[in-house]
């Protein structure tokens, strides 16, 4: 993985003890309420997306990680699903916080204080951050609609976050793009970093996903931009479960979901990340947590 450093963000993240500004490091905000897709190969695609920031993992200061929840073809499911995705996807209770506020619930005379996009934000009694956004990306891969409703079954029978996904989306492949530049660290410490994370695109098949993790980077590779890059070589891309066996017994450094690590002449740090739902899960639930067996 990258360096441990503390705040990360496709924007500049202020530290904790400034609490006016605290950001997603998923950089594209989500646009004003639509009405759901009609089509049944939708414009657009809302990623809910979940950053956990933790300041006692590393003594350089907090470090923070960025995961996907589910992906809807509309803005209003997609908000349905962030307001609920903390209990449903992870099995949190309200009563796991110390501190839990919705934008949504937010008066209309008060300043959300966390980012246009985010959703949700909750904080533990250890102090991690939970932070549960939306980011929207157009649907390049021509992902379809899928609506759960039934012939004969309105649509207000059917929970709101599930009415319009993304076909497959418990399924999908995620590529992460993450570029820190400790240049634009902000804040009277150094421990401050600047990170980004780009939903760069997604799909079904595992493969596929490496695949495109691999290329992502390669016309910046061509013309010279980095002075390290490292690139993972495994036939073990079919499943999760040999990807994390591979990744534990290679030596490979930079976690078992990063694909591409790559360092610019200038410092920067850039890392390509394949994750799904079902990682997100499997890392961040909240019983992976009590057995301490929470990965990053």
């Amino acid at each position: 993985m990258a360096p441990q450093t503390k705040q990360q963000s496709f924007s500049a993240i202020p530290p904790m003890t400034t609490p006016e500004k605290e950001e997603s490091p998923f950089s594209a905000m989500a646009p004003p309420s639509e009405k759901p897709a009609q089509s049944s190969v939708p414009e657009k695609l809302y990623h809910t997306t979940l950053t956990i920031i933790d300041h006692n993992a590393s003594t350089s200061g907090a470090t923070r990680h960025p995961y996907i929840l589910g992906t809807h073809t509309d803005l209003d499911s997609a908000k349905a699903w962030a307001q609920v995705a903390l209990q449903e996807s992870l099995n949190y209770s309200p009563s796991d916080f110390t501190k839990l506020v919705t934008q949504s619930d937010l008066p209309p005379y008060q300043d959300w204080p966390y980012g246009e996009n985010i959703q949700v934000y909750a904080l533990s009694p250890s102090g991690q951050e939970f932070l549960v956004g939306i980011m929207t990306k157009p649907n390049e891969d021509s992902l379809p609609h899928h609506s759960h409703t039934t012939e004969g079954e309105k649509r207000d029978q059917v929970p709101p976050h599930k009415t319009a996904t993304c076909s497959g989306h418990g399924d999908l492949h995620y590529i992460l793009q993450t570029k820190w530049d400790f240049k634009q660290a902000k804040g009277d410490k150094n421990s401050n970093a600047f990170q980004r994370t780009e939903v760069a695109g997604c799909c079904v098949p595992r493969k596929e996903a490496f695949q495109k993790a691999k290329q992502l980077l390669h016309r910046e590779r061509e013309r010279g931009m980095f002075a390290q890059y490292d690139e993972r070589e495994t036939g073990d891309e079919e499943s999760e479960i040999d990807e994390k066996r591979w990744g534990r017994g290679s030596g490979w450094p930079f976690g078992d979901e990063v694909v591409v690590h790559a360092v610019g002449h200038g410092g920067e740090c850039y890392e390509v990340a394949v994750k799904s739902v079902s990682g997100a899960r499997r890392r961040r639930s909240k019983p992976s947590l009590e057995t301490g067996e929470m990965g990053h």
